[in-house]
């Protein structure tokens, strides 16, 4: 049996889901680190830019594991419009399980290496919550405990058929993690994630033996420069991220030489797939989304739908890090692409089933406003 083995967050979301477009033009489509500047009636988000969205959410209930409060994030929304004020109706969905460390276990069969605060003096209520909605959710885990620290959680604000995620991450145990010694035990590794960690955990990670690496880096991956993400190249195979995560990373050009496939996602204009080719040179591939016949109920998780069925239908077919056929690559996409079109259906934590993934390509479309899922 192939062994997979996935280094990510798992967080509790708690999902807010408005009923317009957050910004005055344009989408949101990425997560930014939160810190709270106190306590609010609603729910009012700036960015360094000083635009600020406000939520107002009447059906807020205490019992979530949070507050309503003013929230700084880092970075922008959007590099085009800044300091703008914005306020819109929305409710609270739930907390749920997330994080892509999650998502990617959950879609790809794997264990997943996570880490839970833990302190002496009093029961993390979000880690207990975690462990349970893993073992829900049929996922292996091998949690990394970091004493003093609070359990990492997500306020996941979504606008449905508007396209937008904003992903605000209030980190404790993970930021806390800077070593990671795994090698005893682990056996043969098939596959190797790496999502989320620092990019000094990454490296550590990476050092581990398997047969194919990925990387699913995070807006601060990107933006990390300390230890920038450019100075790994060259020591993972597959690279997936969103194309706003790709523009602002520093070094681009030595990752694509040195990474055999790199996965750009564009929201509702598709993806970009820049690849070594049989003939030893870069090629592209370019693939519009995947045809709906109806707006999205739900952006998230739709990345780790994507990289996740675009990997293992690579590796199905007998790829190994290095050239990759055109053939292989346009039916690789054209699976994630229609992976990512039906997770936006689905309300659980779910993924589509490969049969549900070869329905939608033989009917060349996602028949959307069905929520249930389809095992």
């Amino acid at each position: 049996m192939n062994h997979r083995l996935v280094f990510g967050p798992a967080y509790a979301d708690l999902v807010l889901r408005v009923e317009a477009p957050l910004l005055p033009s344009g989408v949101v489509d990425g997560s930014y680190e939160g810190r709270p500047m106190g306590v609010s009636d609603r729910w009012s988000i700036r960015d360094e830019s000083n635009a600020t969205i406000e939520i107002l959410a009447p059906d807020w209930h205490s019992d979530s594991g949070a507050n309503p409060s003013r929230i700084q994030v880092s970075g922008r929304f959007t590099p085009h419009v800044g300091g703008f004020r914005r306020e819109i109706r929305g409710h609270l969905v739930g907390r749920f399980l997330g994080g892509m460390g999650a998502g990617y276990a959950r879609a790809l069969g794997g264990r997943l290496v996570s880490a839970l605060g833990r302190s002496h003096d009093e029961p993390d209520a979000i880690a207990s919550f975690l462990v349970q909605a893993l073992a829900v959710e049929g996922i292996a885990h091998s949690p990394l405990y970091v004493e003093g620290q609070n359990t990492d959680w997500t306020l996941l604000v979504s606008s449905g058929n508007h396209g937008d995620k904003l992903a605000i991450g209030f980190r404790g145990c993970h930021s806390g993690v800077s070593r990671v010694d795994l090698r005893d035990g682990i056996g043969e590794i098939d596959l190797l994630v790496v999502a989320g960690f620092s990019n000094q955990v990454i490296s550590q990670v990476l050092a581990l033996p398997a047969r194919v690496r990925m990387l699913a880096p995070a807006m601060r991956n990107m933006r990390e420069r300390e230890s920038p993400l450019a100075s790994l190249s060259g020591r993972f195979d597959f690279l997936s991220c969103n194309r706003s995560e790709w523009d602002s990373l520093d070094g681009r050009g030595r990752i694509l030489q040195a990474t055999p496939i790199v996965a750009m996602t564009e929201g509702a204009d598709g993806c970009t797939i820049d690849y070594l080719s049989e003939t030893g040179l870069r090629a592209t591939c370019q693939r519009p989304a995947f045809l709906r016949d109806s707006p999205p109920g739900d952006t998230n998780r739709a990345g780790e739908a994507f990289a996740s069925t675009l990997i293992t239908t690579l590796l199905d077919a007998g790829w190994h890090p290095g050239p990759v056929s055109e053939g292989l690559i346009r039916l690789a996409v054209d699976r994630a692409s229609a992976a990512a079109a039906l997770v936006l259906d689905r309300l659980d934590f779910g993924f589509p089933s490969p049969r549900e993934i070869d329905r939608a390509l033989s009917e060349g479309k996602v028949h959307g406003g069905d929520r249930r899922a389809d095992g």
